[in-house]
Protein backbone atom coordinates (compact mmCIF):
# COMPACT_ATOMS: atom_id res chain seq x y z
CA UNK A 1 0.00 0.00 0.00
CA UNK A 2 2.36 2.32 0.95
CA UNK A 3 4.32 1.35 -2.15
CA UNK A 4 1.91 2.10 -4.41
CA UNK A 5 0.82 5.42 -2.91
CA UNK A 6 4.97 6.09 -3.70
CA UNK A 7 4.78 5.10 -6.83
CA UNK A 8 1.25 7.55 -7.35
CA UNK A 9 3.05 10.45 -5.91
CA UNK A 10 5.73 10.21 -7.99
CA UNK A 11 3.94 9.75 -11.70
CA UNK A 12 2.04 12.80 -10.62
CA UNK A 13 5.21 14.70 -9.64
CA UNK A 14 6.64 13.66 -13.31
CA UNK A 15 3.41 14.41 -15.06
CA UNK A 16 3.45 17.89 -12.87
CA UNK A 17 7.50 18.72 -14.33
CA UNK A 18 6.79 17.63 -17.56
CA UNK A 19 3.88 20.21 -18.04
CA UNK A 20 6.15 22.78 -16.30
CA UNK A 21 8.63 22.22 -19.35
CA UNK A 22 5.85 22.00 -21.42
CA UNK A 23 4.33 25.52 -20.79
CA UNK A 24 7.97 27.13 -19.79
CA UNK A 25 8.40 26.39 -24.31
CA UNK A 26 5.56 27.57 -24.96
CA UNK A 27 5.49 30.43 -23.48
CA UNK A 28 9.28 30.95 -24.70
CA UNK A 29 8.15 29.99 -28.26
CA UNK A 30 5.28 32.73 -28.46
CA UNK A 31 5.44 36.07 -29.84
CA UNK A 32 2.99 37.37 -27.44
CA UNK A 33 4.26 35.85 -24.08
CA UNK A 34 1.48 37.78 -21.92
CA UNK A 35 -1.48 36.37 -24.20
CA UNK A 36 0.21 33.09 -23.92
CA UNK A 37 -0.09 33.30 -20.47
CA UNK A 38 -3.40 34.30 -19.76
CA UNK A 39 -4.36 31.54 -22.29
CA UNK A 40 -2.25 29.03 -20.00
CA UNK A 41 -3.98 30.43 -17.02
CA UNK A 42 -7.62 30.20 -18.54
CA UNK A 43 -6.90 26.79 -19.39
CA UNK A 44 -6.07 25.47 -15.95
CA UNK A 45 -8.41 27.46 -14.28
CA UNK A 46 -11.24 25.67 -16.56
CA UNK A 47 -12.08 28.33 -18.33
CA UNK A 48 -13.93 28.10 -21.56
CA UNK A 49 -12.71 29.12 -24.94
CA UNK A 50 -15.54 30.89 -26.61
CA UNK A 51 -13.57 31.23 -29.76
CA UNK A 52 -16.23 30.17 -32.11
CA UNK A 53 -16.82 30.09 -36.23
CA UNK A 54 -20.07 31.09 -35.77
CA UNK A 55 -21.67 33.50 -33.07
CA UNK A 56 -25.59 33.73 -31.58
CA UNK A 57 -27.21 36.70 -30.48
CA UNK A 58 -30.06 37.91 -28.00
CA UNK A 59 -31.70 41.08 -29.03
CA UNK A 60 -35.00 41.63 -27.48
CA UNK A 61 -35.94 38.38 -26.50
CA UNK A 62 -34.72 37.29 -30.09
CA UNK A 63 -32.50 34.91 -31.19
CA UNK A 64 -30.77 35.81 -33.86
CA UNK A 65 -28.58 33.25 -35.97
CA UNK A 66 -28.03 34.30 -39.47
CA UNK A 67 -24.69 35.67 -39.82
CA UNK A 68 -25.12 38.05 -42.17
CA UNK A 69 -27.86 39.89 -39.93
CA UNK A 70 -25.38 39.83 -37.13
CA UNK A 71 -22.76 41.37 -39.15
CA UNK A 72 -25.19 44.51 -39.51
CA UNK A 73 -26.07 44.60 -35.99
CA UNK A 74 -22.52 44.31 -34.84
CA UNK A 75 -21.68 47.31 -37.61
CA UNK A 76 -24.69 49.54 -36.58
CA UNK A 77 -23.84 48.95 -32.53
CA UNK A 78 -20.17 49.44 -33.79
CA UNK A 79 -20.87 53.09 -34.73
CA UNK A 80 -23.15 54.05 -32.79
CA UNK A 81 -21.04 53.99 -29.59
CA UNK A 82 -19.01 56.79 -29.28
CA UNK A 83 -22.44 58.75 -30.06
CA UNK A 84 -24.78 56.95 -27.76
CA UNK A 85 -21.53 57.35 -24.47
CA UNK A 86 -21.33 61.11 -25.56
CA UNK A 87 -24.94 61.66 -25.77
CA UNK A 88 -25.57 59.19 -21.87
CA UNK A 89 -22.59 61.50 -20.39
CA UNK A 90 -24.16 64.58 -21.17
CA UNK A 91 -27.27 63.73 -19.65
CA UNK A 92 -25.66 63.98 -16.30
CA UNK A 93 -23.87 67.59 -16.48
CA UNK A 94 -24.78 70.98 -16.83
CA UNK A 95 -21.92 72.33 -17.74
CA UNK A 96 -21.06 73.94 -20.98
CA UNK A 97 -19.01 71.91 -23.42
CA UNK A 98 -15.46 74.40 -23.75
CA UNK A 99 -13.78 74.72 -26.92
CA UNK A 100 -11.48 71.59 -26.85
CA UNK A 101 -8.80 73.50 -29.22
CA UNK A 102 -8.90 75.73 -26.40
CA UNK A 103 -7.14 72.89 -24.21
CA UNK A 104 -3.92 72.75 -26.46
CA UNK A 105 -3.82 76.62 -27.35
CA UNK A 106 -3.67 77.46 -23.81
CA UNK A 107 -1.52 74.59 -22.40
CA UNK A 108 1.21 76.12 -24.31
CA UNK A 109 2.80 79.46 -24.15
CA UNK A 110 4.82 78.90 -27.47
CA UNK A 111 3.98 77.88 -30.66
CA UNK A 112 5.29 74.32 -32.10
CA UNK A 113 6.59 74.54 -35.52
CA UNK A 114 5.02 72.61 -38.48
CA UNK A 115 5.72 68.82 -39.13
CA UNK A 116 8.47 68.33 -40.93
CA UNK A 117 7.08 64.93 -43.39
CA UNK A 118 10.59 64.63 -44.77
CA UNK A 119 10.24 61.78 -47.44
CA UNK A 120 11.39 58.34 -46.36
CA UNK A 121 14.31 55.56 -47.85
CA UNK A 122 14.46 52.54 -48.94
CA UNK A 123 16.13 51.59 -46.50
CA UNK A 124 13.81 53.03 -43.80
CA UNK A 125 10.97 51.35 -45.11
CA UNK A 126 12.75 48.22 -45.12
CA UNK A 127 13.47 48.09 -41.29
CA UNK A 128 10.15 48.92 -40.99
CA UNK A 129 8.45 46.03 -42.76
CA UNK A 130 11.17 43.61 -40.58
CA UNK A 131 10.24 45.38 -37.19
CA UNK A 132 6.53 44.33 -38.34
CA UNK A 133 5.46 40.35 -36.59
CA UNK A 134 5.94 37.45 -38.94
CA UNK A 135 1.78 36.52 -38.91
CA UNK A 136 -0.68 34.51 -41.72
CA UNK A 137 -3.06 36.80 -40.82
CA UNK A 138 -4.01 39.01 -43.49
CA UNK A 139 -6.65 41.85 -44.26
CA UNK A 140 -8.76 41.88 -46.96
CA UNK A 141 -6.16 41.29 -49.56
CA UNK A 142 -4.77 37.85 -48.25
CA UNK A 143 -1.21 39.13 -48.23
CA UNK A 144 0.06 38.32 -44.56
CA UNK A 145 3.04 40.00 -42.88
CA UNK A 146 5.13 36.74 -43.62
CA UNK A 147 4.53 36.96 -47.20
CA UNK A 148 5.16 40.39 -47.26
CA UNK A 149 8.30 40.27 -45.49
CA UNK A 150 9.46 37.63 -48.08
CA UNK A 151 8.42 40.20 -50.93
CA UNK A 152 10.24 42.97 -49.54
CA UNK A 153 13.42 43.10 -51.71
CA UNK A 154 11.61 43.15 -54.80
CA UNK A 155 8.41 45.78 -53.75
CA UNK A 156 10.94 47.80 -51.70
CA UNK A 157 11.26 50.66 -54.47
CA UNK A 158 7.29 50.89 -55.29
CA UNK A 159 6.31 50.89 -51.73
CA UNK A 160 8.68 53.20 -51.01
CA UNK A 161 7.25 55.75 -53.88
CA UNK A 162 4.06 55.12 -52.42
CA UNK A 163 4.45 55.80 -49.01
CA UNK A 164 6.22 59.12 -50.12
CA UNK A 165 3.32 60.20 -52.42
CA UNK A 166 1.01 59.86 -49.25
CA UNK A 167 3.39 61.82 -47.06
CA UNK A 168 3.48 64.87 -49.78
CA UNK A 169 -0.07 64.72 -50.60
CA UNK A 170 -2.06 63.65 -47.29
CA UNK A 171 -4.21 62.07 -48.97
CA UNK A 172 -4.42 58.22 -47.90
CA UNK A 173 -5.37 55.82 -50.36
CA UNK A 174 -9.23 54.49 -49.81
CA UNK A 175 -8.19 50.67 -50.78
CA UNK A 176 -5.52 50.73 -47.53
CA UNK A 177 -8.71 51.65 -45.40
CA UNK A 178 -10.81 48.31 -45.71
CA UNK A 179 -10.54 46.39 -42.85
CA UNK A 180 -11.55 43.24 -42.20
CA UNK A 181 -14.21 43.55 -38.68
CA UNK A 182 -14.05 40.65 -36.01
CA UNK A 183 -15.84 40.71 -32.71
CA UNK A 184 -13.99 39.17 -30.53
CA UNK A 185 -15.92 37.86 -27.16
CA UNK A 186 -14.58 38.94 -23.77
CA UNK A 187 -16.69 38.33 -20.76
CA UNK A 188 -19.59 37.05 -19.84
CA UNK A 189 -23.24 35.92 -21.79
CA UNK A 190 -21.72 35.17 -24.92
CA UNK A 191 -25.18 36.33 -26.82
CA UNK A 192 -25.09 39.89 -25.47
CA UNK A 193 -23.14 42.27 -28.16
CA UNK A 194 -21.76 44.51 -25.21
CA UNK A 195 -19.79 41.63 -24.33
CA UNK A 196 -17.92 41.89 -27.47
CA UNK A 197 -14.64 43.65 -28.67
CA UNK A 198 -14.19 44.73 -31.88
CA UNK A 199 -10.51 43.70 -33.35
CA UNK A 200 -9.27 45.28 -37.10
CA UNK A 201 -7.75 42.82 -39.45
CA UNK A 202 -6.29 46.08 -41.68
CA UNK A 203 -3.53 44.71 -44.91
CA UNK A 204 0.16 44.74 -44.08
CA UNK A 205 0.39 47.85 -46.57
CA UNK A 206 -1.28 49.98 -44.21
CA UNK A 207 0.98 48.18 -41.14
CA UNK A 208 4.01 50.07 -43.11
CA UNK A 209 2.47 53.35 -44.09
CA UNK A 210 1.43 53.55 -40.39
CA UNK A 211 4.55 52.63 -38.89
CA UNK A 212 6.14 55.55 -41.34
CA UNK A 213 3.03 58.45 -40.14
CA UNK A 214 3.86 57.04 -36.50
CA UNK A 215 8.26 57.73 -36.68
CA UNK A 216 7.27 60.99 -38.19
CA UNK A 217 4.91 62.20 -35.33
CA UNK A 218 6.91 61.03 -32.80
CA UNK A 219 9.83 62.87 -33.86
CA UNK A 220 7.78 66.08 -33.79
CA UNK A 221 6.42 65.65 -30.91
CA UNK A 222 9.96 64.17 -28.81
CA UNK A 223 11.80 66.89 -30.61
CA UNK A 224 9.07 70.13 -29.29
CA UNK A 225 8.70 68.22 -25.79
CA UNK A 226 5.10 68.16 -26.13
CA UNK A 227 4.14 65.17 -24.19
CA UNK A 228 4.70 65.02 -20.23
CA UNK A 229 7.17 62.60 -18.78
CA UNK A 230 4.54 61.10 -17.20
CA UNK A 231 3.07 59.76 -20.66
CA UNK A 232 3.82 56.09 -20.36
CA UNK A 233 1.77 54.69 -23.23
CA UNK A 234 3.03 53.99 -26.84
CA UNK A 235 6.65 55.52 -26.10
CA UNK A 236 9.55 54.27 -26.82
CA UNK A 237 12.29 53.76 -24.34
CA UNK A 238 8.75 54.55 -21.58
CA UNK A 239 7.56 51.58 -20.25
CA UNK A 240 4.26 50.42 -17.59
CA UNK A 241 6.21 48.97 -15.25
CA UNK A 242 8.10 52.81 -14.94
CA UNK A 243 4.58 53.85 -14.23
CA UNK A 244 3.87 51.23 -11.67
CA UNK A 245 7.36 52.25 -10.07
CA UNK A 246 7.06 55.69 -9.63
CA UNK A 247 3.60 55.45 -8.31
CA UNK A 248 4.96 52.79 -5.59
CA UNK A 249 7.87 54.91 -5.32
CA UNK A 250 5.44 58.36 -4.40
CA UNK A 251 3.12 56.42 -2.13
CA UNK A 252 6.40 54.87 -0.17
CA UNK A 253 7.86 58.43 -0.09
CA UNK A 254 4.43 59.77 1.04
CA UNK A 255 4.02 57.07 4.15
CA UNK A 256 7.68 57.76 5.58
CA UNK A 257 6.97 61.42 5.56
CA UNK A 258 3.95 60.58 7.42
CA UNK A 259 1.61 62.23 4.41
CA UNK A 260 -2.09 61.72 3.75
CA UNK A 261 -2.17 58.95 0.52
CA UNK A 262 -4.96 59.83 -1.36
CA UNK A 263 -5.40 58.29 -5.34
CA UNK A 264 -8.15 58.33 -7.81
CA UNK A 265 -8.49 55.86 -10.69
CA UNK A 266 -10.56 56.53 -13.35
CA UNK A 267 -11.87 54.26 -16.35
CA UNK A 268 -12.83 55.33 -19.55
CA UNK A 269 -15.41 53.46 -21.24
CA UNK A 270 -14.49 52.91 -24.93
CA UNK A 271 -11.83 55.62 -24.95
CA UNK A 272 -10.78 55.06 -28.31
CA UNK A 273 -13.90 55.31 -30.12
CA UNK A 274 -14.92 58.05 -27.82
CA UNK A 275 -11.63 60.14 -29.15
CA UNK A 276 -12.45 63.64 -29.95
CA UNK A 277 -11.30 64.38 -33.52
CA UNK A 278 -11.20 68.13 -33.29
CA UNK A 279 -8.50 67.47 -30.85
CA UNK A 280 -7.10 65.10 -33.03
CA UNK A 281 -7.07 66.90 -35.81
CA UNK A 282 -5.49 70.05 -34.42
CA UNK A 283 -2.50 68.23 -33.13
CA UNK A 284 -1.92 66.36 -36.42
CA UNK A 285 -1.66 69.81 -38.15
Amino acid sequence: MVNTMRLRYKDQSVHFFRKILHYNRFILNSNNKMITTWKIINHENGKPNHCKNTISLRIDNKEITQQDTIANIFNRYCLSIAESLNSGNNKHTNIKEPNPISYPINSFHRPFPKMSWHYASTYEIEKMIKSIRSKNTAGYDEISTRILKLCAPYIISPLTYICNAILNTGMFPDRLKYAIFKPIFKKGYDRDITNYRPISLITSFSKVTKKLIYARRFEHITTNSILVNEEYGFRTRYLTEQASFSLINNILTAMNNNLKIGSIFCVLQKAFDCVNHKILYYWIN
